[in-house]
């Protein structure tokens, strides 16, 4: 039996359980936040190394910082968008690139430019935020903001596990190593991210569907009890692993559009156009109406 105010169906997969996926996010938060916090190490042994002054190293963190606070809310509308493990994944890539960049930066601009904008990007698209609110999704209400009380601890337990081991590292193998290391344990965001859980809408509507008696695996366009989609979300449209808006096509089957016009006449499907305009070519309508 499913908690209170949990919804089960968006662990797909007996493995993904609740335990699993806050575990995952815990580290996505390490990872992204531990990475970040050792870069102040490097100011010295960089600067001296490349000949520049504190101005340079300085300027480049700056700009990182203002990248990561500016991108943060554009990251969290990509993450409900197209769901927070592409996002993630995507940003870990950014992320590492321009760490590793930065130990091959030999200007001021190249260093801004990786160290900068680079990073400052990819910062702000492994935000542990998106990880938290993933991580949320798992545990009933009462329950969450134990979740994210963990989930920020293990942001912060980041700094103290890579601040000394960057350190280790720089005094061992020089900071262009240290970059490599830190841009290489970025990298191990990417398949954690794709441990947590997908869309919620798209979870609720199987669920209901499962409650009202229907089965899935069977025959793809066969008959079925119930079949609940998503058709429109206002002007939106959305790509997540789960789920696509607007339905893809919706626009070529009369007995979804037709209906839609009584409904709402002047509607428009997002890159489709107007519902009379689809109507008028979709040929041999097949719809009745059952009760006038």
């Amino acid at each position: 039996m499913d908690k209170p105010g949990v919804d089960s169906t968006v662990l797909r997969g007996a493995w993904r359980t609740p335990l699993v996926v806050i575990a995952a996010g815990c580290l996505i938060a390490l990872l992204g936040f531990g990475a970040r916090s050792a870069y102040g190490l490097l100011l010295e042994p960089m600067t001296s190394a490349r000949g520049w002054g504190r101005e340079t190293f300085a300027v480049a963190i700056a700009i990182q910082n203002l990248v990561w606070g500016f991108g943060v809310p554009f990251a969290s509308m990509l993450a409900d968008r197209y769901g927070p493990s592409r996002v993630l994944a995507a940003g870990a890539v950014v992320y590492a690139l321009g760490t590793a960049g930065m130990a091959t930066a030999t200007t001021g601009i190249g260093l801004t430019l990786f160290g900068g904008v680079l990073t400052g990007l990819g910062i702000a698209l492994t935000s542990f935020s998106i990880a938290l609110a993933a991580m949320a999704k798992v545990v009933e209400p009462g329950r969450q903001s134990l979740v994210l009380g963990i989930g920020t601890s293990a942001g912060s337990l980041g700094q103290v596990i890579f601040s000394p081991l960057s350190q280790l590292v720089i005094a061992e193998y020089g900071w262009d190593s240290a970059l490599l290391f830190l841009a290489s344990s970025v990298l191990f965001i990417v398949p954690l991210a794709f441990v947590l859980p997908g869309n919620a809408a798209v979870s609720g509507d199987t669920k209901i569907e499962q409650r009202l008696g229907r089965e899935r695996g069977g025959e793809k366009w066969g008959p079925r009890v119930i079949d609940l989609d998503l058709l429109l979300y206002g002007k939106k449209k959305i790509s997540t692993d789960t789920l696509t808006v607007p339905h893809p096509g919706m626009h070529e089957r009369d007995f979804v559009i037709i209906p839609l016009a009584e409904i709402a006449g002047n509607m428009s499907i997002p890159g489709k156009g107007q519902l009379s305009t689809l109507i008028a070519a979709c040929e041999n309508h097949s719809v009745k109406k059952l009760i006038v």
